[in-house]
């Protein structure tokens, strides 16, 4: 009898170990990006030119790290969840970088004018290249402003 207790006892405790661990992982936030140092600081052009010399060892390099992106403003748009996507690239080339803003960052559009060089914080998510070879988008998730020129 004593046995069954001693388990009970121990099988009670992980359980609430258990459920202490389940809710602090639900519950934990992300940490502010301006708070992070990134882990390289490119041009748009060096981001994307690592990506199509050697995807594999960019993808090894960035890929879910934080990275500092300076680069030209080409447009911005809004996702179909109304999040704010800056798109950085050099005029001719297709390729460009996709930030998408941090929804608890506030930014006004009008201090982004086209054309003007910015420099972005955020966490490299992923690369996709056109099959037929007329542009690529590297995509930059949870950015923030760091400069504007």
């Amino acid at each position: 009898m004593k046995t069954k207790s001693v388990i009970g006892v121990l099988m009670l405790s992980a359980m609430i170990l258990v459920v202490i661990y389940l809710y602090r992982e639900y519950n934990r936030e992300a940490p502010a990006l301006d708070s992070l140092e990134p882990a390289a600081v490119l041009s748009t052009s060096n981001i994307l030119d690592a990506f199509v010399r050697d995807e594999q060892l960019a993808n090894k390099l960035y890929l879910g790290k934080v990275l500092e992106i300076n680069g030209t403003v080409r447009s911005i748009e809004n996702d179909p969840s109304g999040r704010i996507i800056i798109i950085l690239g050099e005029d001719p080339t297709p390729s460009s970088v996709r930030c998408s803003m941090d929804s608890i960052h506030t930014i006004n559009l009008v201090e982004f004018p086209i054309h003007k060089l910015v420099s972005l914080k955020g966490i490299c998510a992923g690369y996709t290249a056109d099959e037929l070879g007329l542009g690529a988008d590297l995509v930059l998730n949870r950015c923030i402003v760091l400069k504007r020129r």
